[in-house]
């Protein structure tokens, strides 16, 4: 951990994008891969942040914005937002994301505030871009496959943000100082499942 404490070392920031992939199967090793890769990442950059001398003034933690309930009538935000997971029609692959968020954001928070570097935590929607292996590339696949209908009802919201737009929300939080805790970094207006999927059809 001491090699770390060294890069970490006067460091203008610090931003842990580190997790395994969510594309998979939610068996038994996967799913232990999924919570481990984050908490542990989370765990092993606090340690390094309190045997440095001179911290970073910021550090920026990746986060999702799954932690929420999934309602039609209103938006979740981080003030009025309601955390899912209690629904009694609750899929066991939808608490478990949501224990994995919990447990993501609760680490960098477990222990008592790093006196000298602001927290900030990023819940992210799904961040979308044009490179191979990301996000967009499996919806756009099954269109060009013609397999590009709606998923279940398609009443489902699709929360997402352009990669353009999360790089500008990181440089706006590192930049304004008296920021602090959890943000949402999403579009402002996610679209129905089925208006997605037409859309991209139609692109």
């Amino acid at each position: 951990m001491d090699h770390w404490a060294d890069e970490l070392e006067d460091a203008a920031v610090v931003i842990n994008l580190a997790r395994r992939s969510v594309n998979c199967r939610y068996g038994k090793r996967n799913r232990r891969e999924i919570l481990e890769s984050r908490v542990n990442s989370v765990r092993a950059i606090r340690l390094a942040l309190e045997k440095t001398k001179h911290p970073p003034p910021v550090w920026l933690q990746a986060a999702t914005a799954t932690i929420y309930a999934h309602p039609f009538d209103a938006p979740n935000d981080e003030l009025s937002g309601v955390v899912g997971g209690n629904e009694p029609d609750a899929p066991s692959t939808w608490r478990f994301s949501i224990d994995v968020a919990k447990a993501w954001g609760g680490a960098v928070i477990e222990a008592n505030p790093l006196p000298n570097t602001r927290n900030v935590i990023m819940r992210s929607a799904m961040i979308m871009g044009p490179d191979q292996g990301g996000i967009f590339a499996t919806p756009l696949g099954l269109v060009r496959l013609g397999l590009g209908g709606r998923a279940g009802s398609g009443c489902q919201f699709v929360s997402w943000i352009h990669e353009y737009d999360f790089i500008r929300a990181v440089r706006f939080l590192i930049d304004n100082q008296d920021l602090s805790g959890a943000f949402n970094l999403c579009s402002p207006e996610p679209l129905p499942n089925a208006q997605f999927m037409r859309e991209l059809r139609h692109a």
